[in-house]
């Protein structure tokens, strides 16, 4: 898709700095996964940092950003106009970024489609690799260019969906739903009825109407992760969903889009994150805790359970309540108001 075509999708957005209207652009990209020839919405000044440190720096990087175009609010670009003009491919801005982004999702996951094949079977097709050593229940679907590797177990009723790949010594079981682009690595054991790859629970309010945002980011799990039955990971907006290495992830676990677990993660049944939190290494999530968008928790951390996490804290916490606070703060409170309670009890009778 050509620069020049973005306004009849958005005719909002104002060209300011760049002159590349035959300038290709393939699809949306994000702060952390930043690409050559994709186009990438700014909102907020915390979202600019990564951005500010690749112009800072030389060569492939400042090339990079030369190839992208960047949408961004109307009065951040001009507090930053001097540091992004001459360092971007074209910059555009929006009075609304959410609702240019979610403007252009839909065209950009159309693209996305066209290279798709979503309902051939990849067995019939000759399109899916299977290794030898894999064992395929019957009754079970394998899309389009799926790659199956050695050792890897798959039972009855799953699917599979189209460029997926599964690695060494994965068991996936019975009823388990794959969506496309999703990368599973090895020793990984995926229980009942888990969906591993869909929509994220994106949209923004416009003219009376919650407006889809589009996904096609996909998610990457990492070697020796066990999910329980029921669990649900959604896919990235634009760049992957991770699950760090070790992770061990409970029933009826719910991990919202672009979440970036760390290495050996623990979340217990009915633990909750809402889209883009970052969990470090080696935290632990009791049932029920949560967290909400966005925030950021340290490694080793321990997040007792039904705790509602609603903002960053740093490594080694180990937090309880709602708000989640420091568990021997928490614990104090809980204390002082059952002494209260206890007191006029006592005055009642």
């Amino acid at each position: 898709m050509q620069l020049a075509t973005l306004s009849t999708y958005d005719n909002s957005l104002d060209l300011v700095s760049g002159n590349s209207f035959d300038l290709d652009i393939t699809g949306i990209t994000t702060v952390d996964c930043l690409t050559p020839g994709k186009i990438l919405f700014i909102k907020d000044s915390k979202y600019l940092r990564p951005v500010e440190k690749l112009i800072g720096q030389q060569g492939k990087s400042l090339s990079t950003l030369k190839k992208m175009v960047l949408v961004i609010e109307q009065k951040l670009w001009e507090k930053n106009r001097d540091l992004l003009s001459a360092s971007l491919g074209a910059i555009l801005t929006s009075n609304a970024v959410e609702l240019s982004l979610t403007k252009l999702s839909k065209p950009f996951y159309e693209l996305y489609l066209q290279n798709l094949d979503l309902v051939s079977d990849g067995r019939q097709k000759g399109s899916a690799e299977i290794a030898p050593t894999a064992q395929v229940a019957p009754n079970t679907f394998i899309g389009d260019d799926v790659i199956i590797e050695d050792e890897v177990v798959i039972h009855a009723g799953s699917t599979i969906m189209s460029r997926a790949t599964i690695s060494k010594g994965t068991t996936i079981f019975p009823n388990v739903t794959i969506y496309p682009n999703v990368k599973i690595g090895e020793r990984c054991r995926i229980h009942s009825g888990s969906v591993i790859g869909s929509d994220g629970f994106g949209y923004n309010f416009e003219q009376g109407e919650h407006k889809k945002i589009w996904h096609m980011g996909g998610v990457i799990i990492g070697n020796d992760v066990e999910i329980g039955a029921g669990t649900t990971i959604d896919g990235g907006t634009f760049s992957p969903t991770k699950i760090g290495d070790g992770c061990k992830l409970d029933n009826l676990v719910q991990v919202a889009h672009n979440c970036n677990l760390g290495k050996g993660v623990i979340m217990c049944g009915q633990a909750g994150l809402a889209g883009t939190v970052t969990l470090g290494d080696f935290t632990v999530l009791g049932g029920k805790a949560a967290v909400g968008p966005g925030f950021v928790i340290g490694q080793r951390c321990q997040i007792g359970g039904a705790a509602v996490v609603t903002r960053d804290w740093p490594d080694d916490s180990t937090l309880g309540g709602h708000p989640a606070r420091p568990i021997k703060e928490w614990l104090r409170g809980v204390a002082l108001i059952r002494k209260e309670a206890l007191k006029k009890n006592n005055k009642d009778q």
